[in-house]
């Protein structure tokens, strides 16, 4: 079946669901082409995003802020620590909001729950049409519209086309426009992990010789980590311990060798 909309969105992650529901608000027809959301697939996705202060505004004037605000926690505090393990290093230096009058910088929320607060207002935007497809599979672009062919044999047709498909946009590639890309001998780890200690709401970076740590804090006694390590530099070994009442699945704990730096032992949980 062949569709034409004034504007296309292909993705459906937390930046093309924003985009197609700030177009719908602008009064315009859009079509959101993206795989069909799986409520259940979704909740697996562990990991978390810092909204900064004017993307919080952006959801709360699209009505998505509240239907998910209760799963985020504001970020009140940056900490910056120069971990290198040197002789001279930089002082500690903790940025707060509230010197800048502000109540926080922004907030840390699950992918998950964002992205069911983004797909709950969506079904409801009165010019959004989603258009679920398995992929994109070409965009063609025209003198007046830009043709995006289906998997599945369908078509849609749009004067403008939003490329919020990921980092080897098909989209993209499609308009030329052009990227250099190379890569790093490191390696990302992404965890979300329960601490004994309150955050208070800092987040704390880390910069060692072999990458930035990074732990951003969640509601609760939680915290959502990341760092990026040289990929001869680390290795991980996890094991199931017991489970708990405040965890209804399985903690695990994840044991770090041979990475320089002050954290060398986490907990890691599960917990939804």
């Amino acid at each position: 079946m062949a569709h034409t909309v004034q504007v296309a969105v292909v993705g459906a992650g937390p930046a093309g669901l924003a985009t197609a529901l700030a177009v719908d608000a602008l009064g315009c027809e859009v079509a959101l082409v993206a795989p069909a959301y799986d409520p259940a697939r979704a909740a697996k996705d562990m990991r978390t995003t810092a909204l900064l202060s004017l993307s919080v505004i952006l959801l709360e004037n699209l009505g998505v802020w509240r239907l998910c605000k209760q799963a985020a926690e504001p970020l009140t505090c940056i900490r910056i620590v120069d971990d290198r393990v040197d002789l001279l290093r930089a002082p500690e230096v903790l940025f707060q909001a509230a010197e800048l009058g502000l109540a926080d910088f922004g907030a840390n929320i699950p992918n998950a729950a964002l992205v069911a607060a983004l797909n709950t207002v969506a079904g409801s935007a009165p010019r959004l049409m989603h258009l679920p497809t398995s992929a994109v599979v070409r965009a063609t672009p025209g003198d007046t519209s830009v043709r995006l062919e289906l998997a599945e044999g369908g078509s849609v047709d749009a004067a403008l086309v939003v490329a919020a498909d990921g980092r080897g946009s098909l989209v993209r590639t499609a308009a030329g426009i052009g990227v250099r890309s190379w890569s790093y001998p490191q390696s990302a780890v992404a965890a979300v992990f329960r601490h004994s200690r309150p955050h208070s709401g800092i987040t704390i970076e880390l910069h060692r010789r072999t990458g930035p740590l990074t732990t951003v804090p969640l509601p609760g006694e939680m915290s959502s980590y990341v760092t990026k390590v040289s990929d001869s530099g680390i290795s991980f070994s996890a094991a199931p311990a017991r489970r708990s009442r405040s965890s209804p699945r399985a903690t695990i704990v994840s044991t770090c060798t041979r990475a320089p730096g002050s954290i060398v032992r986490i907990g890691l949980s599960d917990a939804s």
